[in-house]
């Protein structure tokens, strides 16, 4: 979990970050407990970010989201997997700008 914060250190903003290797129906709620801990601790709006390394995984967690119509709670992840990150094979690019390399942002992304 990251907490971003304003130059007074006022808290503004809360991400979770996850890596998720394989299925786990668990993970579903304990996703939401984790982004409604940092909306209700902190007072931000908050996000969560899961790199899950097999696309096909990916895919299922997609699919479990999308199925979820009976919860108090939606879940809104940015889901990603290793295809839908660049290749970066120069070393240069990648010190230069990693938000790219790690699949955050692109071309125009001001963060």
């Amino acid at each position: 979990m990251v907490l971003f914060c304003d130059a007074g250190d006022t808290p503004v903003r809360g991400t979770v970050y996850e890596v998720q290797r394989g299925r786990d129906r668990r993970k579903l709620a304990s996703w939401k407990l984790y982004v409604g801990h940092l909306e209700s601790e902190f007072r931000v709006t908050a996000s969560l970010v899961v790199f899950v390394p097999d696309p096909a995984v990916a895919r299922w967690y997609h699919h479990q989201i999308a199925s979820d119509t009976r919860s108090g709670a939606r879940l809104c992840p940015r889901l990603f997997s290793a295809t839908d990150l660049p290749l970066v094979v120069e070393i240069k690019a990648a010190r230069t700008r990693p938000a790219p390399s790690a699949g955050i942002g692109g071309e125009g992304d001001k963060g």
